[in-house]
């Protein structure tokens, strides 16, 4: 039985949203981010797994909700005909990709983008309603589905408050991997196996953390009011009207 369960119906969302809300957070439908896991350089792959930070990794991509338990992770695979074939037929997440560009091949990006199984818009003050979506840093696109921070130069005071709150929700997915490497001190160094048994090693990790993260108190999903109608032209716009709620 699996630990990591990605939502598959509005309820399951509303739930992750709900982790969110009892922390007074914004809520999100989860805090996306990705890990660099240090790796030894698989045979025969250059400098593909080579990071911008100075080592050889792949890239541990999650999304996490508001009590630190992974929604959706990944890792990359790996597949190989025989050794003098690596390259051509390989598929994953090494270092030197950055977090965007796995997010945009992903499924969680495929899932989101539909929206099929997502929550509708819903009421977040008397007439201003806000569709469902997950917070990510600056390198990810902005969408009406994932909303970021506004850039760091000549931000208004309304920007930075903004940019404040939403990198209190944010932040989740970052104490997550703290925790999974304080949890799983091998993460501190290089794996030293194949890079098929590194991927088993971490995907395990992050199976055992939820595991080990304690029951909440309540899972009930709080009523909110509901709307059919997307009212914004584009995700600018409703990224501005997020700031102006935020800012209330």
């Amino acid at each position: 039985m699996t630990s990591i369960r990605f939502p598959e119906n509005v309820e399951d969302w509303r739930s992750v949203e709900m982790t969110y809300r009892r922390r007074n957070m914004i809520p999100t439908l989860g805090s996306l981010d990705g890990k660099h896991v240090r790796i030894r350089a698989p045979p025969q792959s250059g400098s593909l797994f080579f990071n911008y930070k100075g080592f050889f990794s792949f890239v541990l991509l999650a999304l996490v909700d508001g009590d630190g338990k992974f929604v959706w992770v990944d890792l990359g695979k790996l597949r190989k005909k025989d050794v003098h074939d690596f390259i051509s037929d390989f598929k994953g997440s090494p270092g030197s990709t950055n977090d965007a560009t796995i997010y945009n091949n992903s499924r969680l990006k495929t899932v989101l983008e539909d929206g099929a199984t997502l929550p509708k818009c819903t009421f977040w003050d008397s007439d201003i309603v806000m569709p469902s979506f997950i917070i990510a840093d600056g390198i990810f696109p902005l969408s009406k589905s994932l909303m970021k921070p506004f850039g760091r130069r000549s931000l208004t005071p309304e920007e930075s408050i903004y940019n404040k709150k939403l990198s209190n929700a944010r932040v989740r997915v970052e104490h997550t991997f703290g925790m999974l490497a304080k949890r799983f001190r091998i993460l501190d160094r290089s794996i030293e196996c194949s890079y098929e048994c590194a991927i088993e090693i971490v995907t395990a990790m992050c199976h055992l953390h939820n595991l080990l993260v304690p029951p909440t108190q309540s899972n009930s999903i709080d009523s909110v009011e509901e709307c059919d109608v997307y009212p914004y032209k584009d995700a600018k716009e409703q990224r501005e009207y997020l700031k102006f709620l935020l800012n209330k």
